[in-house]
């Protein structure tokens, strides 16, 4: 990922709608699959941490550590006070013994790898019998735009694809849904609009300011997809979610 886009990051993902939408769903995924009845805390790993805005905001409901490949965002996270908890290391070496972990969360990670399957076999490794993994990606390669471009991802997905190869890494699939669903329509074409009449936007990222009002009615309704999946999966959206579990040995 380019320097520039850890800035925009480390900018706007405290408030800006996209960013505080897809934390609110990440949250509620942990909040519905991790038992907090006394017992201890999960022990979490946020790969590919980036800024921290994440990490920060599992720290109640988990024992959570970060990594990340960039020095840049690293400084970011140091400067939320999670200096302790995070480790700059690739995540083709990630530097943990197996069955570490609870949870291994990859948001928006595979998409900026060389190895998408090589990481999740990292991931399984990494994962204690019955540990949770958390995946986000970004969805359709029709859809390629300047924020592809600035945070350097190889590819885009779609949800059978990104299904199929969480499964062969060992996990179970517990849930798959794309989802900024809501929203697609307006975002698709948007994105494909200035794809072909502003060419300047094909090597920018997506994320402007934007008045405070249209802020808060954006990420309302981004945030009512965290009650929906709860219950459904959305057969299309500007990104994939995929929940699965590494089994108990028989």
């Amino acid at each position: 990922m380019k320097a520039a886009a850890h800035e925009i990051n480390a900018e706007f993902e405290d408030a800006y709608w996209w960013y505080v939408g897809r934390r609110r769903i990440i949250l509620e995924v942990l909040a519905s699959h991790l038992h907090c009845d006394g017992a201890p805390k999960a022990r979490l790993l946020d790969a590919g941490c980036g800024t921290g805005a994440m990490l920060k905001a599992v720290d109640g409901l988990t024992e959570a550590v970060g990594t990340d490949a960039s020095t840049v965002a690293l400084s970011w996270c140091k400067r939320r006070g999670l200096g302790g908890r995070v480790a700059c290391c690739d995540f083709a070496a990630p530097p943990f013994r197996d069955g570490t972990f609870d949870v291994v969360m990859l948001l928006d990670v595979l998409e900026h790898l060389d190895d998408d399957k090589e990481a999740l076999k990292n991931a399984f490794r990494l994962l204690k019998g019955g540990g949770l993994l958390v995946v986000t990606v970004p969805a359709y390669p029709i859809l390629w735009s300047g924020e592809d471009y600035v945070s350097e991802h190889r590819r885009r997905y779609v949800r059978r694809d990104m299904q199929e190869m969480v499964a062969a890494a060992g996990f179970t699939v517990q849930q798959s849904s794309y989802f900024n669903a809501i929203l697609f329509p307006v975002m698709a074409a948007t994105i494909l609009w200035r794809r072909f009449f502003v060419p300047e936007d094909r090597v920018r990222s997506n994320v402007r300011p934007l008045p405070v009002a249209l802020n808060l009615i954006l990420t309302a309704v981004f945030t009512l997809e965290r009650s929906l999946l709860r219950w459904m999966s959305f057969p299309f959206g500007g990104s994939i979610l995929c929940v699965a579990v590494k089994k108990e040995p028989a």
